[in-house]
């Protein structure tokens, strides 16, 4: 086989490999979007040792995943995915309902006093993108 030949074959795999993205689709199952602050709250979550948590729950509100963040800064890009589940066992299929919290006492359980709370509107498929969320009530 000659020179050109290879050369011509390892183009052809190149360019055969870079465009698999649109024969294949994506494995990533994760879901992302960005969390906001509603401005007239900022003052509240800005407390040392703030725990926003992100949770993902099934149809009868029962949480999937849930991803913890300590002193976060708004505007901020989240994602969750299978790794975040709460127990591995659960499956990772949707549709999810996904909410954000910010935790003034970094507990996980029901909402206090003082917590501060948003929630996607819809039902979010898994790899489900813009999946954003505006902190908008306070409990």
């Amino acid at each position: 086989m000659s020179r050109v030949a290879v050369l011509v074959f390892a183009a052809l795999g190149a360019a055969l490999l870079a465009g698999c993205g649109r024969f294949f689709p994506s494995s990533d199952l994760s879901i992302s979007g960005t969390i906001a602050l509603q401005e007239e709250l900022s003052r509240r979550a800005g407390r040392p040792n703030t725990v926003l948590f992100v949770v993902a729950t099934d149809r009868g509100g029962i949480p999937i995943a849930v991803v913890r963040i300590v002193n976060p800064r708004f505007p901020l890009s989240y994602r969750m995915g299978p790794p975040d589940r709460v127990l591995p066992s659960l499956p990772w299929k949707g549709p999810f309902y996904v909410s954000a919290r910010i935790d003034r006492d970094g507990s996980a359980g029901p909402l206090a006093a003082g917590d501060l709370f948003g929630v996607y509107q819809g039902a979010v498929s898994p790899g489900g993108r813009g999946v954003d969320i505006l902190i908008d009530t306070a409990n």
